[in-house]
């Protein structure tokens, strides 16, 4: 359950919604990890050193984008200017991760769990992604290209293994 302050097109006054999001893990660690670089900046060049941008959710690279252009404008994030360059989509996820209750905990420890809860899921797409291309190499009886591959995907398993990761990878 999150409170959303809206504005009222009939009266022009915030009105508070409560709103009830069943989230799936993969949002809840990315408002972890959104709310991690709100309490301590210096995250953001780690958060995308672990996590691609371009397999990050649209909602959370738009967010961290305006946050990037917030720090560089006024020197940390400000809510009202990071907002202010969101989706409304967007900015509901964002104002969501400011005020989520659930999480309970030291922040940087949070935020090192989503971060590498989420750095697995683009592992695992990786590794998916780089085993069906050397299914679909060897197929084509492209031998040069399955073999690198294959040591591609075997480098990304190896990555995983370190990380402890598999299609089972859990976040809670």
């Amino acid at each position: 359950v999150s409170i959303d302050v809206r504005e009222d097109s009939g009266e022009n006054k915030p009105r508070r919604q409560v709103v009830n999001q069943m989230d799936d893990k993969d949002g809840k660690a990315a408002r972890l990890c959104i709310r991690g670089v709100w309490e301590d900046p210096a995250l953001l060049l780690h958060l995308k050193q672990m996590l691609p941008i371009e397999y990050m959710p649209d909602w959370m690279r738009e967010v961290l984008n305006a946050m990037s252009e917030s720090i560089a404008v006024l020197g940390r994030p400000q809510r009202d200017d990071v907002i202010s360059r969101l989706s409304e989509s967007s900015a509901e996820e964002f104002s969501h991760a400011l005020v989520e209750d659930c999480f309970d905990g030291d922040m940087f420890e949070l935020y090192s769990k989503a971060t590498n809860f989420l750095h697995g899921r683009y592992l695992y797409i990786l590794f998916k992604q780089k085993s069906q291309e050397s299914v679909e190499a060897y197929s084509r009886n492209d031998m040069t290209e399955y073999l690198r591959l294959t040591k591609e995907a075997a480098k990304i398993k190896k990555e995983m293994d370190e990380y402890k990761i598999d299609e089972r990878i859990n976040f809670s």
